[in-house]
């Protein structure tokens, strides 16, 4: 769908008040939820540096975490998917995502996946009409494949290296034939020689 242009909108239908309002309304939401998903980026490494650098020990906690639930009012797992969100996407992503509506939830997701996961959940997924549950759902699926992916090459290596046994055992006992075979033909050829 992409970014939301109230001006084409409102040009392209006509003047209902209550379609005017709406569009208003709408373009409003999702300039609030792009700032937002601005903040969250911002905020984000805001709290890895207040984390890193030990920062809120100047403000008098002994801990991050004491920090976050006193000043923030915010648990250790919501501060640390923002942390997740700042250290794993970039700020270009976040931006693009917040205009086309990703909230924090999807972002948080997001941040915990590979690049290479990341890239492959874009890249089949429309994370515009995709809600919170049904991404999860997607990522879990993706992981259950990927975790049968590495089942399926450690069972396939077993049996490569099971098969390269047999094929030495096999070799080996070729190459014992071919000798008992050469010593009775050289006995053979001896008691024909006296």
């Amino acid at each position: 769908m992409g970014a939301f242009d109230l001006g084409a909108m409102l040009s392209t239908l006509p003047a209902n008040p209550e379609y005017v309002q709406a569009a208003k309304l709408h373009a409003e939401i999702m300039n609030c939820a792009k700032t937002a998903a601005e903040n969250i980026y911002q905020m984000g490494i805001g709290f890895k540096r207040m984390r890193d650098e030990k920062l809120y020990v100047a403000l008098g906690y002994n801990t991050f975490e004491a920090y976050c639930e006193k000043e923030t009012g915010m648990k250790r797992r919501n501060v640390y998917n923002y942390i997740s969100v700042a250290d794993n996407l970039s700020s270009e992503f976040v931006q693009t995502s917040a205009q086309i509506g990703l909230n924090s939830s999807k972002l948080v997701l997001l941040s915990r996946l590979s690049e290479v996961e990341r890239d492959e959940i874009i890249e089949n997924t429309d994370l515009e009409n995709t809600t919170v549950k049904e991404l999860q759902n997607k990522i879990n699926q993706l992981k259950a494949d990927k975790k049968k992916l590495e089942e399926d090459k450690a069972e396939l290596k077993c049996d490569v290296e099971a098969n390269e046994d047999r094929i030495d055992e096999l070799t080996n006992q070729l190459n014992e034939l071919k000798t008992n075979r050469l010593k009775l033909r050289l006995k053979s050829l001896k008691a024909n020689n006296r």
